[in-house]
Protein backbone atom coordinates (compact mmCIF):
# COMPACT_ATOMS: atom_id res chain seq x y z
CA UNK A 1 0.00 0.00 0.00
CA UNK A 2 1.34 3.28 -0.74
CA UNK A 3 2.50 5.85 1.89
CA UNK A 4 -0.97 8.99 2.48
CA UNK A 5 0.35 12.26 1.13
CA UNK A 6 -0.67 15.15 3.00
CA UNK A 7 -3.31 17.34 2.03
CA UNK A 8 -1.54 20.44 2.61
CA UNK A 9 -2.18 22.87 -0.66
CA UNK A 10 0.08 25.22 0.60
CA UNK A 11 -2.84 27.64 1.42
CA UNK A 12 -2.39 27.99 5.35
CA UNK A 13 -5.45 29.98 6.27
CA UNK A 14 -6.63 29.79 9.57
CA UNK A 15 -10.25 30.18 10.66
CA UNK A 16 -10.21 29.18 13.98
CA UNK A 17 -8.67 25.86 14.46
CA UNK A 18 -9.05 24.63 11.25
CA UNK A 19 -6.85 25.41 8.11
CA UNK A 20 -8.96 26.82 5.14
CA UNK A 21 -6.51 25.12 2.64
CA UNK A 22 -6.19 21.22 3.71
CA UNK A 23 -9.15 21.42 6.34
CA UNK A 24 -7.23 19.55 8.83
CA UNK A 25 -7.15 21.27 12.76
CA UNK A 26 -3.96 22.45 13.89
CA UNK A 27 -3.48 19.13 15.80
CA UNK A 28 -3.63 16.96 12.31
CA UNK A 29 -1.30 19.24 11.38
CA UNK A 30 1.05 19.26 13.99
CA UNK A 31 0.79 15.36 14.46
CA UNK A 32 0.46 14.37 10.91
CA UNK A 33 4.38 13.13 10.28
CA UNK A 34 3.32 10.77 13.15
CA UNK A 35 -0.10 9.46 12.85
CA UNK A 36 -0.40 5.68 11.35
CA UNK A 37 -1.71 5.87 7.29
CA UNK A 38 -4.88 4.27 9.03
CA UNK A 39 -5.07 7.87 11.16
CA UNK A 40 -4.00 9.76 7.99
CA UNK A 41 -6.48 8.64 6.37
CA UNK A 42 -9.41 9.26 8.91
CA UNK A 43 -8.23 12.53 9.18
CA UNK A 44 -8.09 12.87 5.06
CA UNK A 45 -11.93 11.45 5.49
CA UNK A 46 -12.64 14.60 8.09
CA UNK A 47 -11.16 17.35 5.73
CA UNK A 48 -13.93 15.95 3.51
CA UNK A 49 -17.09 16.31 5.77
CA UNK A 50 -15.00 19.93 6.71
CA UNK A 51 -15.09 20.99 3.41
CA UNK A 52 -18.46 20.06 2.82
CA UNK A 53 -19.39 21.83 6.10
CA UNK A 54 -17.80 25.22 4.81
CA UNK A 55 -18.92 25.13 1.07
CA UNK A 56 -22.67 24.85 2.42
CA UNK A 57 -22.04 27.02 5.29
CA UNK A 58 -23.38 24.66 7.70
CA UNK A 59 -22.44 26.51 10.54
CA UNK A 60 -18.90 26.17 12.09
CA UNK A 61 -19.45 22.98 13.53
CA UNK A 62 -16.46 21.63 13.08
CA UNK A 63 -15.75 17.71 13.53
CA UNK A 64 -12.94 18.70 16.13
CA UNK A 65 -12.93 16.69 19.33
CA UNK A 66 -9.41 16.21 20.41
CA UNK A 67 -9.85 12.80 21.15
CA UNK A 68 -12.18 11.97 17.69
CA UNK A 69 -9.15 10.76 16.24
CA UNK A 70 -8.22 8.21 18.54
CA UNK A 71 -11.32 7.07 19.26
CA UNK A 72 -12.97 6.80 15.65
CA UNK A 73 -12.03 3.72 13.79
CA UNK A 74 -12.25 4.42 9.46
CA UNK A 75 -14.72 5.14 8.14
CA UNK A 76 -17.04 5.58 11.07
CA UNK A 77 -17.02 9.64 10.16
CA UNK A 78 -19.69 9.44 7.31
CA UNK A 79 -22.07 7.26 9.59
CA UNK A 80 -25.02 10.27 10.31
Amino acid sequence: MTQVASPCVNICNLEGNICQGCFRSLEEISNWTTYTDQEKRLVLELTVVRKIQKEYQMGEDWINEPTFLHNATLGEVFVW
